[in-house]
């Protein structure tokens, strides 16, 4: 499929995060290029504010495993 989505749902967007990693980072550096017709996925959001997002939650869940 399209890995470089603008439509692409959370989940989807997680899948690539978590199991493709070199197309996860070939997406932040193409996001990176200034003057592309879209600059946000789903209209709201950069690929970039997902990456953040899912990082958080990465370090979120590494401290609830280490308590328990």
């Amino acid at each position: 499929g399209c890995w470089f989505c603008p439509n692409a749902k959370r989940a989807e967007l997680r899948h690539l995060y978590d199991c493709h990693p070199d197309l996860w980072a070939r997406m932040l550096a193409l996001q990176a290029i200034p003057g592309k017709t879209t600059e946000k996925f789903n209209r709201t959001q950069k690929f970039s504010d997902m990456d953040e997002l899912f990082r958080k939650e990465d370090q979120e869940n590494r401290a609830l495993r280490a308590a328990a």
